[in-house]
Protein backbone atom coordinates (compact mmCIF):
# COMPACT_ATOMS: atom_id res chain seq x y z
CA UNK A 1 0.00 0.00 0.00
CA UNK A 2 1.24 3.47 -0.82
CA UNK A 3 3.20 5.07 2.00
CA UNK A 4 3.97 1.86 3.88
CA UNK A 5 7.44 1.20 5.25
CA UNK A 6 8.83 -2.33 4.90
CA UNK A 7 11.50 -3.48 7.33
CA UNK A 8 13.52 -6.69 7.68
CA UNK A 9 16.00 -7.46 10.42
CA UNK A 10 19.45 -8.68 9.44
CA UNK A 11 19.17 -12.00 11.25
CA UNK A 12 15.49 -12.81 10.85
CA UNK A 13 13.25 -13.83 7.94
CA UNK A 14 10.45 -11.71 9.42
CA UNK A 15 9.12 -8.68 7.49
CA UNK A 16 7.46 -5.79 9.35
CA UNK A 17 5.05 -3.42 7.62
CA UNK A 18 4.51 0.04 9.12
CA UNK A 19 2.25 2.87 7.99
CA UNK A 20 3.78 6.29 7.36
CA UNK A 21 3.06 7.31 10.98
CA UNK A 22 5.20 4.39 12.20
CA UNK A 23 2.38 2.13 13.41
CA UNK A 24 2.90 -1.59 12.89
CA UNK A 25 0.29 -2.71 10.35
CA UNK A 26 1.33 -6.35 9.96
CA UNK A 27 4.21 -8.75 10.07
CA UNK A 28 4.91 -11.98 8.30
CA UNK A 29 7.70 -14.49 8.04
CA UNK A 30 9.06 -16.20 4.98
CA UNK A 31 11.93 -18.63 5.29
CA UNK A 32 13.96 -19.82 2.33
CA UNK A 33 14.38 -23.61 2.14
CA UNK A 34 18.14 -23.06 2.51
CA UNK A 35 17.78 -20.61 5.44
CA UNK A 36 20.34 -21.16 8.21
CA UNK A 37 19.66 -18.97 11.27
CA UNK A 38 22.37 -17.29 13.31
CA UNK A 39 22.63 -19.22 16.57
CA UNK A 40 25.70 -17.72 18.25
CA UNK A 41 26.49 -14.34 19.79
CA UNK A 42 29.49 -12.18 19.04
CA UNK A 43 32.44 -12.24 21.41
CA UNK A 44 31.80 -10.55 24.76
CA UNK A 45 35.40 -9.33 24.83
CA UNK A 46 36.08 -5.64 25.35
CA UNK A 47 38.83 -5.81 22.73
CA UNK A 48 37.41 -4.61 19.36
CA UNK A 49 39.76 -6.99 17.51
CA UNK A 50 38.15 -9.98 19.21
CA UNK A 51 34.67 -8.71 18.41
CA UNK A 52 35.45 -8.11 14.73
CA UNK A 53 37.19 -11.46 14.34
CA UNK A 54 34.16 -13.24 15.81
CA UNK A 55 31.82 -11.75 13.16
CA UNK A 56 33.10 -14.11 10.46
CA UNK A 57 32.78 -17.12 12.75
CA UNK A 58 29.21 -16.23 13.75
CA UNK A 59 28.09 -15.60 10.13
CA UNK A 60 29.87 -18.57 8.52
CA UNK A 61 27.29 -20.74 6.79
CA UNK A 62 24.38 -18.60 8.07
CA UNK A 63 21.68 -16.55 6.33
CA UNK A 64 21.27 -12.79 6.72
CA UNK A 65 18.74 -10.48 5.11
CA UNK A 66 20.67 -7.72 3.36
CA UNK A 67 17.96 -5.73 1.57
CA UNK A 68 14.25 -5.44 1.02
CA UNK A 69 12.78 -3.53 -1.92
CA UNK A 70 9.26 -2.72 -3.08
CA UNK A 71 10.02 -3.61 -6.70
CA UNK A 72 6.40 -3.10 -7.88
CA UNK A 73 3.33 -1.92 -5.99
CA UNK A 74 2.47 -5.60 -5.37
CA UNK A 75 5.87 -7.27 -4.94
CA UNK A 76 8.68 -7.27 -2.40
CA UNK A 77 12.13 -8.33 -3.51
CA UNK A 78 14.21 -9.69 -0.62
CA UNK A 79 17.97 -10.12 -0.92
CA UNK A 80 19.77 -12.60 1.35
CA UNK A 81 23.39 -13.50 1.88
CA UNK A 82 23.73 -17.19 2.57
CA UNK A 83 26.93 -19.20 2.85
CA UNK A 84 29.01 -16.93 0.58
CA UNK A 85 26.22 -16.54 -2.01
CA UNK A 86 23.56 -13.95 -2.71
CA UNK A 87 20.00 -15.22 -2.89
CA UNK A 88 16.81 -13.56 -3.97
CA UNK A 89 13.17 -14.15 -3.19
CA UNK A 90 10.02 -12.34 -4.32
CA UNK A 91 6.95 -12.08 -2.07
CA UNK A 92 3.51 -10.60 -2.46
CA UNK A 93 2.46 -8.02 0.14
CA UNK A 94 0.99 -10.76 2.36
CA UNK A 95 4.29 -12.66 2.55
CA UNK A 96 3.48 -15.36 0.02
CA UNK A 97 6.36 -16.46 -2.18
CA UNK A 98 5.76 -15.96 -5.90
CA UNK A 99 8.86 -17.85 -7.08
CA UNK A 100 8.98 -21.60 -7.59
CA UNK A 101 12.51 -21.58 -6.11
CA UNK A 102 15.00 -19.06 -4.75
CA UNK A 103 17.41 -17.39 -7.16
CA UNK A 104 21.18 -17.41 -6.57
CA UNK A 105 23.31 -14.73 -8.25
CA UNK A 106 26.70 -12.99 -8.08
CA UNK A 107 26.31 -9.20 -8.00
CA UNK A 108 24.34 -7.48 -5.24
CA UNK A 109 21.20 -5.55 -6.07
CA UNK A 110 21.66 -1.93 -5.07
CA UNK A 111 18.11 -0.74 -5.79
CA UNK A 112 14.81 -2.09 -7.06
CA UNK A 113 11.73 0.06 -7.62
CA UNK A 114 9.14 1.03 -10.21
CA UNK A 115 9.51 -2.38 -11.86
CA UNK A 116 13.29 -2.14 -12.39
CA UNK A 117 16.21 -3.85 -10.63
CA UNK A 118 19.62 -2.11 -10.51
CA UNK A 119 22.81 -4.13 -10.10
CA UNK A 120 26.39 -2.82 -9.90
CA UNK A 121 28.77 -5.17 -11.71
CA UNK A 122 32.54 -5.03 -11.36
CA UNK A 123 34.19 -6.23 -14.59
CA UNK A 124 37.04 -8.74 -14.42
CA UNK A 125 40.57 -7.28 -14.38
CA UNK A 126 42.29 -6.90 -17.74
CA UNK A 127 45.46 -8.85 -18.59
CA UNK A 128 47.54 -6.29 -16.64
CA UNK A 129 45.38 -6.61 -13.51
CA UNK A 130 43.65 -3.24 -14.00
CA UNK A 131 40.01 -2.92 -13.07
CA UNK A 132 37.76 -0.84 -15.25
CA UNK A 133 34.92 1.17 -13.76
CA UNK A 134 31.94 -0.75 -12.46
CA UNK A 135 28.84 -0.87 -14.63
CA UNK A 136 25.22 -0.50 -13.60
CA UNK A 137 22.96 -3.09 -15.15
CA UNK A 138 19.25 -2.41 -15.20
CA UNK A 139 16.74 -5.25 -15.42
CA UNK A 140 12.98 -4.98 -15.86
CA UNK A 141 11.01 -7.05 -13.38
CA UNK A 142 8.67 -9.34 -15.29
CA UNK A 143 6.38 -11.93 -13.86
CA UNK A 144 5.15 -14.88 -15.88
CA UNK A 145 1.54 -15.91 -15.36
Amino acid sequence: QRGNIYHANLNSPEIFVYDKEGNLRKRFKHTLPSHKPITEDLSASKDPRDIFSSVGKVLKGKTITTSIFLVTPERLLIQYYNDMQLQLDVLDLNGNCVLSKEIRYRSPITQAKNGFVYVVVQPEPDKFGNLSNPAIRVYKYLEHQ
